[in-house]
């Protein structure tokens, strides 16, 4: 049995391997990575849709990740309080257990910070009903504070490109998270081995959410407005025909300080919002 496993370590790619990887991959594409200095990952600067993008792979931010994850954001400036989020109805059944197993275990009767950001969204809003395939209910789940522009940006193009990223590189107990946040759209999701595939997937991925929910705001005619999620009530609230004037949740003390992109290569910690500042994301 040791010498299984043994074989089974040397089988898995070293991050140099993956980073190499990334490397030639974004070099096909006439982009350029840089390797976090103490070469735990990799960063690449794109644009999406024409604005800024950064792409990161490295260590897991989240607890529910265990291996190294990738992370994706643009810089699209939405409407700040156009949250919506889609996540793997695996990762969502996982936080609710989670959550459940801390209220009735310490008597809560609210989440704290030891959850993820993540797990805040489950607790604040009901699923929002789709017209999509059933292999996109099977796999996914949307929330949103406006249930009508969550699902001008799922339905269609993005809900087949879940679907697809469902059936040739996401696995079915690999957590997902694509949401839209403080103007910014984000994704998440593990990386145990970097390959073509992954890459490729994540990369049309994020095109077509961005896509999306520019056009959502296009369509709408939305304009920025000043607080988001980092303002709700930790209580479930019905959704609103528009675009909230002000977030649902109350702010839980929150830094929305980011790294520089050149901050010493370093890979961003700040990725979402949310949360307690000496909470690690």
């Amino acid at each position: 049995m040791l010498d299984s496993l043994t074989r089974l370590l040397r089988r898995r790619p070293s991050p140099d391997t993956d980073s190499r990887l990334m490397e030639d991959w974004a070099r096909q594409r006439g982009e350029t990575i840089k390797r976090v200095r103490d070469g735990s990952g990799c960063v690449l600067e794109f644009r999406s849709q024409g604005l800024p993008a950064r792409l990161e792979w490295g260590p897991a931010q989240r607890d529910y990740i265990h291996h190294r994850e990738l992370r994706v954001r643009v810089e699209l400036a939405l409407p700040e309080a156009l949250e919506m989020l889609v996540m793997s109805r695996a990762l969502a059944e996982r936080l609710e257990t989670q959550a459940y197993d801390q209220l009735t275990r310490d008597q809560q009767t609210e989440i704290d910070a030891s959850m993820p950001e993540e797990a805040r969204w489950l607790a604040m809003f009901d699923p929002v009903a789709l017209a999509a395939p059933a292999a996109f209910g099977d796999a996914f789940l949307v929330m949103a504070a406006s249930p009508p522009h969550a699902r001008r940006w799922v339905e269609g193009e993005l809900a087949g490109r879940l679907i697809r990223a469902r059936e040739r590189w996401l696995s079915a107990d690999a957590p997902l998270v694509l949401m839209t946040l403080r103007g910014r759209l984000y994704l998440r999701t593990e990386a145990r081995a970097l390959d073509d595939k992954l890459l490729e997937g994540v990369r049309q991925l994020i095109d077509a959410a961005a896509d999306s929910a520019l056009r959502v705001v296009s369509r709408a005619g939305l304009r920025p407005v000043e607080v988001g999620l980092a303002g709700l009530t930790q209580t479930r609230q019905p959704g609103v025909e528009g675009v909230p004037q002000a977030s649902l949740v109350a702010d839980p003390g929150v830094s929305a300080e980011e790294l520089s992109v050149d901050a010493d290569d370093e890979l961003m910690t700040n990725f979402s919002i949310g949360i307690p500042t000496d909470h690690k994301l």
